[in-house]
């Protein structure tokens, strides 16, 4: 028996155990199909998570400028963009609450939360680019 076919016969085994603990007995499931279902699950799980960690970055990332930019604007006595930067501010929380929404959504609820989580982070990176060039045109 090769280390291949070993693997196989194990996971095959782990299937038959697994379907067996939820109820799934000899004949009232296809192993093959648990087995892809079970796949299928984890790989939408990875990709929501890759999605969360993608929003997660550019949340990050804009925080970061604004941070650069606040201390610019408050070294060039910049009041607008400073009053700008501080309304940018009260945002944060609320693009943290989506996010969090988002990683707890439901399958019907998922592409709802994410589409307002990339709408509020898109208008967040906007505002702070938009600020970041009056700040370079000063």
């Amino acid at each position: 028996m090769t280390i291949r076919s070993q693997a196989g016969d194990d996971d095959a085994r782990f299937v038959r155990l697994l379907a067996a603990t939820h109820g799934r007995v000899n004949g009232n499931d296809d192993p093959a199909k648990f087995r892809r279902k079970r796949r299928q699950s984890t790989d939408v799980n990875l990709a929501k998570h890759a999605i969360q960690d993608k929003f997660e970055s550019r949340i990050k990332t804009v925080e970061a400028k604004l941070d650069t930019l606040k201390a610019r604007a408050e070294t060039a006595k910049a009041n607008v963009e400073i009053k700008a930067i501080a309304e940018l501010l009260t945002k944060k929380p609320m693009i943290q609450h989506k996010l969090q929404e988002l990683k707890k959504s439901t399958a019907n609820q998922w592409e709802q939360a994410k589409a307002d989580l990339e709408t509020r982070i898109a208008d967040f990176e906007k505002s702070v680019h938009g600020i970041e060039s009056k700040i370079k045109a000063h």
